[in-house]
């Protein structure tokens, strides 16, 4: 969260996510969460970009490694050494800017899995049988 205001409305969101099944509660929240962080870091980055094009590029680039990535199944170790390796190909660009890159691309990919695990908790919650009493 960049600022105060952006706290505020994090809190204020997460706040009125109450569900009696606390699993799925967490699941919305952590996609909500996930959600909210990818959009401050990807306005992070295009503050910082500007009307650079080469930067634009750079954020496209990254949001679609991301969306690659965000159906493998990582380990934490896999994703660190992914992280690892967008760090070293950003080349360009200010240290501030280098690290709006990266952190918008590990945005993108902690909403991805958010969104797969989010898909699949409601997915077999869906097609579990009313009468099993699940």
């Amino acid at each position: 969260m960049a600022n105060e205001l952006a706290a505020r409305i994090r809190t204020l969101t997460l706040s009125k996510i109450d569900f009696v099944d606390d699993s799925a509660e967490g699941i919305v929240d952590g996609l909500v969460s996930a959600g909210l962080a990818l959009n401050d870091s990807g306005d992070a980055f295009m503050a910082l970009a500007g009307n650079d094009v080469d930067q634009a590029d750079i954020a496209n680039a990254l949001v679609d490694l991301a969306d690659i990535f965000d159906d493998v199944n990582l380990t934490p170790a896999q994703t660190d050494s992914l992280n690892g390796v967008v760090d070293r190909l950003l080349k360009s660009g200010t240290a501030e800017q280098k690290q709006a890159a990266k952190d918008l691309f590990s945005t993108t990919l902690s909403f991805g899995i958010a969104a797969k695990a989010g898909n699949e908790f409601f997915d077999t919650l869906l097609q579990a049988d009313p009468s099993e009493g699940g």
